[in-house]
C-alpha cells in the first residue's frame, strides 16, 4: 500500500488544483437498497479492493462495477468504507474514524 501524495497549488488558488488527502466518495442507491462498489484496478491504493466511487474516476481504473448490500457488504470492501457503510446504516450523520 502506498501513501497519497500532496500537491502543491498552482498558481495562487484561484481557479488551481488541490491535491489533499480526502477523497470524496459518492454513494449511489438503488431503489432496492443496494449500492454501488467499483472494484480498484491499478490505483496503486487497494487494488482488487472494493468501494464506493471517490475521488477522480479515471478509465481502467475499476475492474467491475456491482451493487451490494450494504447491511452484508462482501469481505472485500476497503475497510474505512465498510465503516462508513455501518455508520450511514445506523443514521450517523457524520463520522471521525481516523481524523480523532
Amino acid at each position: 500500500m502506498t501513501s497519497p501524495k500532496s500537491t502543491e497549488p498552482e498558481g495562487d488558488g484561484a481557479g488551481g488544483w488541490y491535491g489533499s488527502f480526502v477523497a470524496p466518495h459518492v454513494l449511489l442507491r438503488r431503489e432496492d437498497g443496494r449500492v454501488l462498489m467499483l472494484r480498484r484496478y491499478q490505483t496503486g491504493y487497494a487494488d482488487g479492493w472494493l468501494c464506493p466511487p471517490a475521488g477522480r474516476i479515471e478509465p481502467n481504473k475499476a475492474s467491475e462495477a456491482l451493487w451490494i448490500d450494504p447491511a452484508r457488504p462482501p469481505h472485500d470492501v476497503i475497510p474505512h468504507c465498510a465503516l462508513a457503510l455501518a455508520a450511514i446504516l445506523r443514521g450517523e450523520a457524520f463520522g471521525v474514524h481516523g481524523w480523532a
